[in-house]
């Protein structure tokens, strides 16, 4: 398993991945998601012209009370 250090610094990075990549002009959007609606917001949001970048596991604070979530980074095409 990650270490919660490990976990913090994957969200340190998809943060700074986020803010400079809207300075270059790409736009990008990121998720805390359960499982239950993973795949709800991934094919929402493929339709409307965005594609799957990175996704990652989370466990702590997640919604509803969920044991485990997903970090979702979308990229707008």
């Amino acid at each position: 398993m990650k270490s919660l250090a490990w976990r913090k610094t994957w969200l340190i990075g998809a943060w700074l991945l986020l803010n400079t990549s809207l300075a270059a002009g790409i736009e990008y959007s990121t998720y805390l998601l359960p499982l239950s609606e993973l795949m709800g917001y991934l094919n929402k949001y493929s339709k409307d012209g965005w594609k799957l970048k990175n996704i990652n596991t989370w466990t702590e604070g997640c919604p509803n009370n969920q044991k485990m979530c997903f970090v979702v980074i979308m990229e707008k095409e």
